[in-house]
């Protein structure tokens, strides 16, 4: 009746996740790291193969937010930035983004450094 194996888990493992955006040429981060809750389980996310993570978000914690900037500094891991813009006139995008040396990382990955 549908078009899915009911075997299959209801999400892939982030290391296979990982690997099939890398093989498409994507950039694999890690989204909305607030809700792991703290710095050590998004460690062991990170762990599983993921370029990058989002570091600055408008939900995000500020305690937080800063030990993901540190540890994406320290680990040389790729961050990027989420304005969260589901419909226009949501958030403004531009009010999220970033010049450190990771989210510098990012952008030159992807083609776009200046």
């Amino acid at each position: 009746e549908y078009a899915v194996d009911a075997a299959l888990p209801p999400y892939p493992a982030v290391a296979d996740a990982c690997a099939v955006i890398r093989a498409a040429g994507g950039v694999a981060i890690l989204a909305h790291p607030g809700m792991y809750t703290t710095i050590g389980t998004v460690r062991e996310l990170m762990a599983l193969g993921c370029d990058g993570l989002e570091t600055n978000h408008p939900n995000l914690d500020p305690t937080l937010a800063s030990q993901l900037a540190a540890a994406a500094e320290q680990h040389g891991w790729l961050a990027s930035s989420g304005a969260d813009l589901h419909y226009l006139g949501a958030r403004k995008p531009g009010n999220w983004c970033q010049d450190t040396p990771a989210a510098l990382r990012l952008r030159e990955r992807l083609g776009l450094a200046a």
